[in-house]
């Protein structure tokens, strides 16, 4: 990684601890200490989750994910790890490639300025594994319905059990 790069990581990492401070100091203000809490609480799960995913070994993976919400998109995205993390070194790349193909893909096909969410769930159990869960409103299914169908059968990593519905695009990713 240049130093460039690294120092644009350093200050969106800077950029959101700030937003995260002054929304604290607004509540705080506000005497809405219940508020404070909540933010504390749902700022300590993402870090943990965060701090998981890069103990996960798949730097390609983690750096999308955790750089992903410092650009404008139609949908925000979120990570969880389940389990103990453990080396997943060599599904990086899977990842990788089908995280940022589908991100692609459904930036093309949400609504704009509509309530999108995106949430990866990471299981790193004896087969790890990762769900992807949208909830949000789409314009344009049939590109990815030709997505899904793509990467239904890839080999090493597909996709697995996916449930679609007028408000909500679930599946699974596994591997061999």
């Amino acid at each position: 990684m240049d130093e460039h790069r690294e120092l644009d990581i350093l200050r969106h990492a800077r950029h959101d601890w700030m937003n995260i401070i002054q929304i604290i100091k607004g509540n705080l203000s506000l005497n809405r200490t219940d508020r404070v809490e909540e933010i504390l609480n749902e700022t300590i799960r993402r870090s943990e989750h965060a701090s998981r995913l890069t103990r996960l070994e798949v730097p390609k993976t983690a750096l999308f994910v955790l750089s992903f919400n410092w650009e404008p998109h139609r949908f925000s995205l979120d990570v969880e790890v389940t389990g103990e993390p453990r080396d997943c070194s060599r599904l990086d790349e899977c990842w990788h490639e089908i995280l940022s193909s589908f991100a692609r893909e459904l930036d093309a096909a949400a609504s704009p300025g509509k309530d999108n969410h995106l949430l990866i769930t990471i299981h790193s159990e004896q087969e790890p594994y990762v769900e992807f869960d949208f909830q949000g409103s789409l314009e344009n299914r049939s590109a990815l319905r030709n997505w899904i169908a793509v990467y239904s059968d890839t080999g090493r990593c597909r996709i697995d059990h996916v449930i679609w519905n007028e408000k909500e695009l679930v599946f699974v990713l596994t591997s061999e």
